[in-house]
């Protein structure tokens, strides 16, 4: 015969209080504070690049926790969210060292890649001209060896003519296209 087991039933909690509401960061031990405190600072002291910088970091994480702790839901531990809350402030840190840019620097640091991409757009341009210009079979070669990356022979049959030719044919072609 089986007997089931029930579970007792849940204590009654009041409407204004929540089953799993955490304690506010003054109701912890001294020990505690201590030892987030430093684990805070070992991992602040990691990031960060002297101790005073360090030491400031863990200060506002400890600021920002108290003006904060009323969102601290409790889902996860403390020193979880205490290190989320130091990991922001870390990125904050370096973001303010960043230094801004003013635009004009920037046109002047993009000013040759720039240029270089219109010299390689006009150089294109030219080449697309001139391979226009080429005679049929040469650019016909051009395009299946070379564009198309096809079997030599396959294009030199499509052609109807031979590996050699196909070889000659290529040579003048390149020819013409670098002097473009």
């Amino acid at each position: 015969m089986t007997t089931l087991r029930t579970a007792a039933p849940a204590p009654a909690t009041s409407a204004t209080s929540s089953p799993r509401a955490p304690a506010p960061l003054s109701a912890l031990p001294a020990t505690s504070l201590r030892e987030l405190d430093a684990r805070l600072f070992r991992y602040a002291r990691r990031r960060a690049p002297s101790d005073d910088a360090a030491r400031e970091l863990v200060q506002r994480t400890w600021l920002a926790a108290a003006a904060g702790q009323h969102r601290f839901a409790g889902r996860s531990q403390l020193s979880t969210w205490l290190h989320g809350i130091l990991r922001r402030k870390v990125a904050d840190f370096y973001r303010e060292r960043t230094p801004v840019r003013d635009v004009r620097d920037a046109d002047l640091v993009m000013a040759p890649a720039l240029d270089a991409a219109c010299d390689a757009r006009r150089r294109l341009h030219r080449i697309a001209a001139a391979l226009e210009g080429l005679p049929r079979p040469e650019r016909r070669a051009v395009e299946g060896c070379v564009l198309e990356p096809r079997d030599r022979r396959e294009v030199a049959a499509e052609l109807g003519v031979g590996t050699g030719y196909l070889r000659c044919l290529l040579f003048r072609s390149r020819q013409v296209l670098r002097a473009a």
